[in-house]
Order: C-alpha cells, then sequence, then structure tokens
C-alpha cells in the first residue's frame, strides 16, 4: 500500500519533468529564432543625409555715431547741445613789490600742495584761474618762481615752510565766478629797497698778489638744488645777474647729506635739498658758457646736534668715516676736472662731514688721514685747493684758526677760504628795524 505523501512526491516529480521539458522547448524555439533572424534578415537601407541650402546673412548697416555738440563750460550751448554746470573758478589777480626781479615767474600755492604758474598781465600784476570744489575754503599763497617757502611772500616775519601758504583764503562759489584781489607787500629774504652792494676796490691790503692772481670778484650761489632751477630759467637768470654786477666769479656750493648709523656713515645723494651729479655738471656749464670762471664750496650737510659730533666713538665707526670722506672728496675732484672748475674746497668748519674733524671727537690721525685725502684728489684734479673756515657768533665775538692742529693740512692747499657767519648785531635778538639800520649803515 503506498503511502498518501509518498503518491504526492510522486506527482510532485513528474510535474517538474513536464516542466523541464517545456522551459527546453521554449529554449530552442528562441535559439532558432534568434538564428533565423541573424541569419536571414537584411537591415533597411538608410539614406545619407544632405543639409538643406541656408541664405547667406548680410548684416544691417549701422550709420556712424555722431556725439552731441558740447559746449565750453561756463559758456552758452548751441541749440541742441547738452548744457554743462557752469565751473566753480576763481580768478586771482596779486600785485607784486616794484623790487621783484624782472626775470621771476610768480606762482600760486594752495594748501593742497598745487603750484599754479600765473600769467603776467603787467610789470606787477599776475594773474591765474583755479577751479576749486564749491563752497570749500581754499588756503592759499604767492611765491616767487616756485621754488616755495624761500621765495614766497612773508604775511609775517614768522611764517614758517609749514603753513606760509594757508594764511589766505578763498571759497568758490557754483553760482558765480569769484574775483580774488591780492598784494604781496614783501617777498621773504628780499628787501623792498635792496641795500646795495659795495664792492671794494683792489687796495695795497691785498698786495702783493700770489703768483699774479687776479682780483677774484664774484658771487655764492645759495647751497641747495631744486629741480626747477633747471625748468624754469633759474640757473641761466642767475647768471645773467651776477653778469650785470661785473663779477668774474661764481661760487656753487653742490650739496650732499650723510646717514649717520652706530656701525658708520655714508653718504646720501637723495635728500630733498642735495644736488644729483647732472645738476652739478648743469650749473657749471652754464656759467662757464656765460663766462663766469666756476668755483666749488663742497659741502655736505645735515641737521645734527652737537651731541651726535662730539660723542665717543669705536675705531671700526671711525674707519667707515674716513673711507666716506676719501669717496666724498674723489668724486667731486672727478666732477671738478671734469667741468673745468677753477677751484674747490676740501671742507669747511660748517660742513657736516668735517665737522667731526674740526671741532668734533674725531682722534687726531684724522687731520693726517685729511692730508692723505688731498694728496689722492691732487691726481685727478689739477685745480686749486682751499679750506673755508667759517667765523661766527655776535658782533663782538673773535675769531681764531688753530694753526697748530691745521698747519699740515694748509701746508697741502693753494688758499684759505673765509665765509662769515658772524653776527651783524652785539645782542642775540635784533628788530627788523635795527638789522636794516646796520644794513644801512
Amino acid at each position: 500500500m503506498t503511502h498518501p505523501l509518498r503518491k504526492l512526491n510522486n506527482k510532485s516529480g513528474l510535474m517538474k519533468n513536464v516542466l523541464h521539458w517545456q522551459a527546453r522547448a521554449r529554449i530552442f524555439v528562441l535559439l532558432l529564432a534568434i538564428v533565423t533572424l541573424g541569419g536571414c534578415v537584411t537591415p533597411p537601407a538608410i539614406p545619407t543625409f544632405t543639409p538643406p541650402s541656408l541664405p547667406s546673412f548680410t548684416p544691417p548697416t549701422i550709420p556712424p555715431f555722431t556725439p552731441p555738440v558740447l559746449p565750453t563750460p561756463g559758456t552758452s550751448a548751441p541749440t541742441g547741445a547738452i548744457r554743462l554746470p557752469t565751473a566753480p573758478k576763481v580768478t586771482f589777480t596779486v600785485t607784486i613789490p616794484p623790487a621783484t626781479p624782472p626775470e621771476d615767474v610768480i606762482y600760486l600755492r594752495t594748501g593742497w600742495g598745487q603750484d599754479i604758474r600765473m600769467d603776467r598781465i603787467d610789470k606787477l600784476t599776475w594773474q591765474a584761474d583755479f577751479a576749486p570744489p564749491p563752497g570749500v575754503p581754499v588756503t592759499y599763497g604767492y611765491n616767487r618762481n616756485g621754488v616755495g617757502y624761500e621765495a614766497s611772500e612773508e604775511i609775517t616775519p614768522g611764517d614758517t615752510e609749514a603753513d606760509w601758504h594757508q594764511k589766505r583764503s578763498v571759497t568758490a562759489n557754483i553760482s558765480q565766478h569769484v574775483i580774488q584781489k591780492d598784494e604781496v607787500k614783501k617777498w621773504r629774504w628780499l628787501l623792498n629797497e635792496p641795500v646795495p652792494a659795495k664792492i671794494l676796490p683792489e687796495t695795497t691790503l691785498f698786495q702783493p698778489r700770489i703768483e699774479g692772481w687776479t682780483f677774484q670778484k664774484g658771487l655764492a650761489v645759495i647751497d641747495y638744488w631744486w629741480d626747477i632751477f633747471r625748468t624754469n630759467g633759474e640757473t641761466e637768470a642767475t647768471v645773467q645777474r651776477i653778469l650785470k654786477d661785473n663779477a668774474n666769479y661764481v661760487q656753487y656750493s653742490p650739496t650732499w647729506a650723510v646717514e649717520i648709523t652706530g656701525q658708520g656713515i655714508r653718504l646720501n645723494k637723495s635728500a630733498g635739498y642735495t644736488y644729483p651729479d647732472d645738476a652739478i655738471r648743469y650749473e657749471a656749464q652754464t656759467a662757464r658758457q656765460a663766462g663766469l670762471h666756476v668755483m666749488f664750496r663742497n659741502q655736505v650737510w645735515m641737521e645734527l646736534p652737537n651731541e651726535e659730533v662730539t660723542r665717543s666713538r669705536p675705531a671700526a665707526w671711525w674707519e667707515s668715516y674716513y673711507q666716506t670722506r676719501r669717496q666724498y672728496l674723489m668724486e667731486m675732484a672727478q666732477l671738478a676736472a671734469a667741468e673745468g672748475i677753477e677751484a674747490m674746497s676740501i671742507g669747511s668748519d660748517s660742513d657736516t662731514l668735517c665737522a667731526f674733524t674740526s671741532w668734533g671727537s674725531a682722534p687726531p690721525e684724522s687731520i693726517e688721514k685729511l692730508v692723505q685725502d688731498i694728496r689722492e684728489v691732487r691726481k685727478i684734479y689739477s685745480g686749486k685747493l682751499y679750506y673755508d673756515f667759517n667765523p661766527g657768533g655776535l658782533l663782538q665775538d673773535t675769531f681764531e684758526i688753530d694753526w697748530a692742529k691745521w698747519e699740515p693740512v694748509l701746508a697741502e692747499l693753494d688758499f684759505i677760504g673765509i665765509s662769515s657767519w658772524k653776527g651783524v648785531s652785539s645782542h642775540e635778538d635784533p628788530t627788523l628795524e635795527e638789522l636794516v639800520k646796520i644794513g644801512r649803515a
């Protein structure tokens, strides 16, 4: 007797067999279909694609742009023009002292540091236009040749380099043309009634002259350089003024500066008042071409407190000092030789570089090394050499050269110079009236 579950299992096996053969039949039919499609079906031909023809593009013609007519600011606009607002212009008109040198050009300096060259209206009247922002006060002042403080108007004797161009003020008006009229009553360092200079004739006090030297009659030019001296004709005008005074010599003082540290000292040619080499050459050539003899009062200068000059320093610092002094003198000698300079100084009492030797704390060997410097200069420069002494103090003060100290140096030179900085008054604080009286005496 067969067990019921067993019968079921047998039936299940039969069903599995039937399903198995059915699956194999389907696989066979599928394979047959694939073989038939792969071997007998030919795909249809695909035609070649030809893009349609496009017409050529012709860009439209753009007419040229014609800008609108713009009127000059402050004038009426033509019909159809864009109208601009009137500029807030200020016209400055200034009258200057009759003592102003006729070759001078007057400049307007604003509180913002702008230098505006003015136009001459007549002998004593100058004019310039300026358009500052409306409603904003503008300070200003006048000066000669764009030099600045040194040639500026003197509002008060106490004017400083920082405030001389801030003593006057004007405010522009957006709706009105402002006319500003001023008068310069006096230029700084230029008297309205110049004191006539008396050039002494030759006397027996100067006889006999060594080696037949002629009397040297000339003027010394201020000892700093600004590029405007080249561009505004100042150098040429100065030379002509010297010739007008019947002088035959001019002394220039090409000035350099120095930088001092605890380790040493070195030259500085880039300070605001120093001479570039080409400026030294330019002044010398201008004077010589006009027929003047030229001398160089060489100078290294900067503001130094006395204690900086007299303080004790190590030996290495002094070696740096000697090298810098030699470098300076040799460079100036090369310039002097190239430009035909008749004489040049190897130092002066007021010279910053020489001060360490003349009255500072330099070791005694400094004089000996200066003698060696002079001998090296002689190898490249054939002109005359001198040292410039500078008497100072009040009118009654005396001045004595320390001959024992300077004898070795002076023995190497051709002559000595005396540039007096002695006061003309017997007391420290003379009034302007006193000074004028002394000058006219």
